[in-house]
């Protein structure tokens, strides 16, 4: 079995993959009395109607042996409750790479990026999922690999 060392997640060692939405350091577009406002943080292309999921990801194993993909839209998880690691590459299986997702983050994976549901740290982890509404139906490419990969701590 290979083995995968999961990574600290930071826009650097993920900006291949795609971004990460943190609390801005700039300055906002808009200051009001109610609230701040940054715009265009970061884009979410897809052709069509955007669709919004929940998903509950399953405590089990460190051991990944399924990858998807999606071809027409970007994918943007938002961890709502409990700590992960995620597993994603570029469209090479042997580039692939595992971060730690606090709860709390925000990512946005490109099109055609690699990834499978994120493991828990602990219980079981939820996940707001967004992506091009007909994505479940006609976007969904999995990737079976040939060995499977034990992720590292």
């Amino acid at each position: 079995m290979k083995k995968l060392k999961v990574k600290e997640l930071n826009k650097e060692n993920f900006a291949n993959y795609g971004t990460i939405i943190e609390k801005p350091n700039i300055v906002a577009d808009a200051d009001e009395p109610t609230h701040k406002w940054w715009g265009g943080v970061a884009s979410l292309p897809a052709e069509g109607d955007i669709n919004v999921g929940l998903m509950e990801a399953k405590k089990r194993s460190y051991n990944l042996g399924k990858l998807e993909k999606h071809k027409k839209s970007a994918e943007m998880l938002i961890a709502l409750e409990g700590n992960s690691i995620i597993v994603i590459g570029t469209n090479k299986k042997e580039d692939l790479n595992a971060f730690y997702i606090k709860q709390g983050s925000v990512l946005v994976l490109n099109k055609e990026i690699l990834h499978w549901v994120p493991f828990p740290n602990g219980e079981n982890a939820y996940f707001a999922v967004i992506f091009r509404d007909e994505t479940p139906n006609d976007d969904l490419e999995f990737i079976e690999l040939e060995e499977k990969i034990k992720l590292v701590l």
